[in-house]
């Protein structure tokens, strides 16, 4: 709505004697985004510079003083902050209305034009430092998607200075590479924790292997099928060292091959240990292959562990 000098009734500020002001000019949350509300301004401000009321000096309307894109949206038709308040909100006047002085040749007409150049330009240059702000956060948090929809909104902005559109494609590209990180990140996890699940499987295929061994018609096949269970539980524990390597970085992997070496001097004394219990050579070797397999299982779930 279009009005013309003070409110009746209203507590109207200053500015509004003998002036135009726009008011509530709103566009349902519906239709928003779509340029509708820019398309209305430039209407209104078309109109209101016919002075269908009468003369006035300014056009003026007031806003939340926190509603950036209103305020920005409000700065790039012309509307500069005068410093004044209407209760919370902040007053803008019309740039083209303000000047009374006519001739553009006058000293005084450039010193206006170019005090509210200043001001409107000093306006943008927040409303910048505002989005820019916003979209950095945005990319410290990790909203990747509100940081992009933000810095393409600046990227497209027309009245950007060299300077600022520099700053746009610099957060542009801390963005995309730590989009980039992020993805490999992701495909790095899904690797590992595939990885983890085909030892896993494995481990369990072992395990059911390893039940038959009770089943052992004598003692000779229970060395043998022990044995074999301590063959196939060693090269896995070969297996996940490998793949530990690659993922390890050169630190943890030093400590964890130091503890490996140790780990295999405590193995075989073990076994050492197991076979003296008994005098007969199928029940020694049973029991030096049964210690180390158990052993050796149990640093695979270890490992295991160490993958997550």
């Amino acid at each position: 709505m279009i009005g013309y000098g003070d409110l009746p009734g209203e507590e109207n500020p200053a500015i509004s004697a003998g002036n135009y002001c726009l008011w509530r000019l709103m566009i349902d949350e519906r239709w928003q985004g779509r340029g509708y509300g820019k398309q209305a301004i430039e209407k209104v401000v078309e109109y209101v510079r016919t002075k269908p009321f009468g003369e006035a000096e300014y056009c003026w309307l007031s806003y939340d003083p926190d509603n950036q894109r209103l305020r920005k949206l409000f700065t790039s038709f012309g509307f500069a902050e005068t410093g004044e308040m209407d209760g919370e909100e902040a007053i803008a006047a019309l740039k083209q209305l303000q000047n009374r002085v006519t001739d553009p040749d006058s000293a005084m007409y450039k010193a206006i034009e170019d005090l509210l150049d200043k001001a409107q330009s000093a306006q943008s240059d927040d409303q910048f430092n505002s989005d820019l702000d916003e979209a950095q956060s945005y990319l410290d948090d990790k909203k990747y998607d509100a940081a992009s929809g933000k810095l393409d909104s600046l990227a497209n902005d027309d009245s950007l200075t060299a300077d600022q559109k520099k700053q746009v494609k610099e957060l542009q590209k801390q963005l995309s590479d730590a989009q980039q990180q992020e993805k490999q990140q992701e495909e790095n996890s899904q690797k590992k924790a595939e990885q983890r699940d085909a030892f896993s499987k494995k481990m369990d295929e072992l395990e059911s292997d390893d039940l038959k061994i009770s089943s052992a018609a004598n003692q000779e096949d229970e060395l043998a099928m022990t044995a074999s269970s301590f063959e196939q539980w060693d090269n896995l524990l070969g297996e996940m060292y490998d793949y530990l390597a690659t993922v390890l970085n050169a630190d943890q992997y030093a400590s964890e091959e130091a503890s490996y070496k140790q780990w295999v001097q405590e193995r075989d004394s073990g076994a050492e240990n197991a076979a003296k219990e008994t005098e007969d050579d199928t029940a020694k070797q049973l029991a030096s292959y049964s210690f180390k397999q158990s052993y050796t299982k149990t640093r695979c779930y270890k490992l295991l562990d160490l993958m997550n």
